[in-house]
């Protein structure tokens, strides 16, 4: 499976190609893609039932689908922060946001349960790239000096993604205080 492949099943090449220039920086975003946390921290708020997280993560994930031109996933979660945009607003603004309508239970299971599935076939296909690509064409495209960036550049994120899980903890700790006050 070369690149073309890969987008045919995930999203847009050709937009790919026009927004982020060449192949080599669209190989980038796809293996950087496999380790972003942000589907996780959103399926974390959803289970949580952590409105705030669900409208921040989501409107996070949209600008990464959007950037990567994964159309589907793009709009999945578009549609989760549409949804979750006046409840996300109103704290944001220091409203009350028991006076704004989110989805109920239903309708956000079966939002959630279709980015679930846009989402996993998106890392499944680009394991299966990856694991075609290692064997075969990326080889010749990513050189010593790269492999080395990228593995510097997932310890980084790493490390990144670590002190952001700790900021949101402390974010949310701070906002469930206020609801309580609210409330």
């Amino acid at each position: 499976m070369n690149l073309q492949e890969l987008y045919a099943k995930i999203g847009d090449y050709d937009e790919a190609l026009r927004k982020l220039a060449n192949e080599r920086v669209i190989n980038r975003c796809v293996i950087r893609f496999l380790s972003e946390p942000t589907f996780t921290r959103l399926m974390d708020a959803y289970e949580r039932k952590d409105l705030y997280g669900i409208y921040q993560n989501s409107f996070t994930l949209t600008s990464i689908a959007s950037g990567m031109c994964l159309g589907n996933l793009s709009n999945l979660s578009y549609r989760i922060k549409i949804a979750y945009t006046d409840y996300g607003q109103a704290l944001i603004q220091g409203k009350d946001p028991s006076s704004v309508s989110y989805p109920n239970e239903e309708e956000s299971a079966r939002m959630f349960e279709e980015l679930k599935k846009e989402y996993h076939l998106i890392v499944d296909n680009i394991e299966k790239y990856l694991r075609f690509a290692t064997n075969n064409s990326l080889r010749n495209d990513i050189n010593a000096d790269d492999a080395g960036a990228i593995v510097s550049e997932l310890e980084k994120m790493l490390e990144t993604n670590k002190h952001a899980i700790e900021q949101l903890n402390r974010e949310n700790s701070q906002l469930a205080k206020l609801i309580e006050k609210l409330g």
